[in-house]
C-alpha cells in the first residue's frame, strides 16, 4: 500500500465526508463508524485511523476554502494541498445540492437556545497552530477554486451576528453578578444596536475593578477552528485600546454555543489575512 493517497482514493473519501456533511447540515443523525465501514473497502487496504486522518485533513482544506466542515473531524493541514484542493472543487462542482444546503445554512436565521449554565459556555483558546496559507502558491490554488466563501457569507448574516452578541451580554451579566459587580452588570451597554456598527467594537462592558472593557463579537454555527472576519476599523481599535480590548469568539452557535476570548491587539493573536481591496481614484 503507497502512503501517497491516489486521486481515487481522495475522491472517494471527499464523498464520504461530504455525505456526511449533508446529513449533519440538514439535522439527519448519521454513524461515523458505519460510514467508515462503507468507504474503507474501496480503498487500496487503507486503515480506520488513516480514513479518519484524512477526513480531518478535509476539515482542514473545506476550511481553507470558505466551506462548512463536519464539527467531529478536527483540521489537520498536513495534507496534498493542490489534490485535495482540486478534488474538494471538482466533487462540490458535482453535487448542486450540498451547495443549495450551504446557502440555506449560512443564510437563515439561528434559532433561539436557552442555555442553563450561561458561565459553562467560556472555553479556551485555540492552540498556535501554523499560518492559514504556507506559501503564495497555497494561496493561490485556494483564490482559484473558491467560487463562494460560504465562512464569509455566514459572517455577514446580521441575525448571526446578533445572537451572538446577545449571548456574550448574557455572559458578560452573568460574569459580573458572580463577582460581585451588580451594579455594572446593569451599565452593560450594546453599542452597535444603540450607536451603530462604527464604533469598532460591539458591546461595552466592564472588568471587575470597573474599567471599560470594550468587547468585539465574532459569531459563527461551526467548528471552534473556523476562520473569523474582522475589519481594519476593527483591528485598529483592538491595537489603540488594547488594554481594555477583548474579541469573543462565539461559535457552535445553534447546537451547544462555546466562546472564547482574545483580550489585546488582535494581530498579536491571529495571523490576518487581506480578504478585499478598495480602488480610488
Amino acid at each position: 500500500m503507497s502512503e501517497v493517497w491516489s486521486r481515487k482514493e481522495v475522491e472517494i473519501a471527499v464523498e464520504g465526508y461530504f455525505d456526511m456533511l449533508q446529513s449533519e447540515l440538514q439535522g439527519i443523525p448519521y454513524n461515523k463508524s458505519i460510514m467508515r465501514k462503507a468507504i474503507l473497502p474501496r480503498l487500496n487496504g487503507r486503515s480506520n485511523g488513516s480514513l479518519e486522518f484524512k477526513n480531518c485533513n478535509i476539515s482542514a482544506a473545506l476550511l481553507a476554502l470558505g466551506y462548512p466542515s463536519i464539527d467531529g473531524y478536527k483540521p489537520r493541514r498536513n495534507y496534498q494541498h493542490d489534490v485535495l484542493h482540486a478534488v474538494i472543487a471538482d466533487v462540490i462542482e458535482r453535487r448542486p445540492t450540498l451547495v443549495e444546503e450551504f446557502e440555506r445554512t449560512v443564510e437563515q436565521a439561528p434559532r433561539t437556545f436557552q442555555i442553563t449554565d450561561i458561565l459553562g459556555i467560556f472555553d479556551d483558546t485555540p492552540p498556535d497552530r501554523d499560518p492559514p496559507f504556507q506559501n503564495l502558491h497555497e494561496r493561490e490554488s485556494v483564490q482559484q477554486l473558491s467560487k463562494v466563501n460560504f465562512l464569509e457569507l455566514e459572517a455577514n448574516n446580521r441575525a448571526v451576528g446578533r445572537a451572538g452578541e446577545e449571548l456574550v451580554i448574557q455572559f458578560e451579566k452573568a460574569r459580573l453578578i458572580s463577582s460581585g459587580r451588580e451594579n455594572l452588570a446593569d451599565r452593560i451597554e450594546h453599542v452597535s444596536v444603540e450607536k451603530g456598527d462604527g464604533a469598532g467594537y460591539d458591546i461595552r462592558s466592564f472588568d471587575v475593578s470597573g474599567k471599560d472593557l470594550f468587547i468585539e463579537v465574532k459569531a459563527t454555527r461551526f467548528r471552534k477552528e473556523a476562520p473569523f472576519f474582522i475589519t481594519s476599523n476593527e483591528v485598529s481599535f483592538s491595537r489603540s485600546q488594547s488594554e481594555r480590548y477583548a474579541l469573543y469568539r462565539v461559535y457552535r452557535l445553534t447546537k451547544s454555543p462555546k466562546l472564547f476570548m482574545l483580550r489585546g491587539d488582535i494581530s498579536k493573536h491571529c495571523h490576518l489575512s487581506p480578504t478585499l481591496f478598495r480602488g480610488s481614484f
